[in-house]
């Protein structure tokens, strides 16, 4: 596993992963390129929501499936 295509708001970022990487490596990624808590961010692989931030990305992600959609809880601004 090298390359992972991240899905978000309509565009994409490519990621380059290890095998060993787990869902809580991504997200910090995430965290630190986009600036979305970890508590906020949704991971999906197609219909399978990722929720387990310890599982190995190689465990998630079969036959070619490089492609995951982020989905963030964002918090509407009142004046």
């Amino acid at each position: 596993m090298s390359e992972l295509i991240l899905i978000y708001k309509g565009s994409s970022h490519d990621y380059d992963l290890k095998a060993s990487d787990t869902i809580r490596d991504l997200k910090i990624k995430i965290r630190q390129d986009f600036g979305i808590p970890i508590k906020d961010q949704k991971l999906h692989i197609g219909a399978t929501l990722l929720n387990n931030d310890d599982i190995r990305l190689s465990k998630c992600i079969v036959a070619g499936a490089y492609e995951l959609h982020l989905k963030a809880n964002e918090k509407e601004v009142r004046y």
